[in-house]
């Protein structure tokens, strides 16, 4: 960032700016920075929707029209695109509506009598912020409190792609902000169905001993009725019987850990998708 702090406009830097925290209501609820929302995108619903969304955009193709320009002109800006990677630039951009911006940096590099540019690297949120009048901060040791003022327009260093920034919010509208709550549920869902699965999945061995069995030999039933569920096989004493017992009338139950499963999942569909159909059967 060396260059960049050479080309950025730091007008100003010496008025008192007041840092705006980013107001995403998750981010506030729960404290934590950004990484909360970035573990949203190992979750399996998450992880293939954005994939889809993404995918869906990447498949385009694009091409550069000559038009109106002359012929050098024309030949110059083909060979400067064909050098970078528009594609990965591209997915880069794509991640501004999942965190509400997402900040990249242009590489330049002198060739010849002209200085172009050679490289876009994303960079992390947590490194940037926005103050009360939308100005936008590299959070560089040098400038301290603030950091360093950066124009993105004017010093040309940077792209910042937003996704629906306000006055009130200039970092942007965080779709996965909308998936946090359902994910949460879903493992929360999912655990309750696969202790309900493991207990109510099976029929239950119930044994029965006569009255005059003393503790021992009740001790001794019991486990037999352990390595029967386990191993389907037991040994039990001769006046002991044993009976299995459907769990029945549990589908209803077993039911609702499913639609509150289902229902989260079309949730993350429409936050990250717009719709459901392409998760759910793979239309394009």
């Amino acid at each position: 960032f060396d260059k960049m702090i050479k080309t950025c406009d730091v007008q100003g830097m010496n008025a008192a700016i007041s840092r705006l925290p980013n107001p995403d209501i998750v981010l506030r609820k729960t404290g934590k920075g950004l990484d909360v929302l970035r573990n949203l995108t190992n979750h399996y619903q998450v992880g293939t929707c954005i994939d889809s969304r993404k995918s869906g955009v990447l498949a385009k193709l694009f091409d550069i029209t000559k038009e109106n320009t002359p012929n050098a002109h024309y030949e110059f800006y083909k060979d400067v695109f064909s050098n970078i990677d528009v594609y990965g630039l591209i997915e880069n951009i794509l991640d501004a509506p999942l965190y509400g911006f997402a900040p990249i940096e242009i590489i330049w590099e002198k060739q010849g009598k002209y200085i172009i540019p050679v490289k876009f690297e994303a960079e992390p949120q947590e490194w940037f912020h926005f103050n009360s009048d939308g100005d936008f901060f590299f959070k560089h040791k040098g400038y301290q409190p603030d950091g360093l003022l950066i124009n993105p327009d004017e010093s040309r260093k940077f792209l910042l792609p937003r996704n629906k920034p306000t006055r009130k919010n200039p970092y942007g509208q965080c779709i996965l902000s909308r998936c946090f709550w359902n994910v949460a549920f879903i493992n929360g869902g999912m655990e309750f169905w696969v202790k309900f699965t493991e207990k109510y999945g099976m029929p239950f061995m119930v044994g029965k001993y006569d009255r005059s069995m003393n503790k021992d030999e009740k001790d001794s039933l019991l486990k037999a009725l352990i390595n029967m569920v386990q191993d389907a096989v037991g040994v039990i004493p001769a006046d002991g019987t044993v009976e299995i017992i459907e769990a029945g009338g549990k589908g209803a139950s077993a039911d609702i850990y499913e639609k509150l499963i289902n229902k989260c999942e079309n949730n993350i569909s429409k936050a990250i998708l717009g719709q459901t159909l392409t998760t759910d059967i793979g239309a394009v």
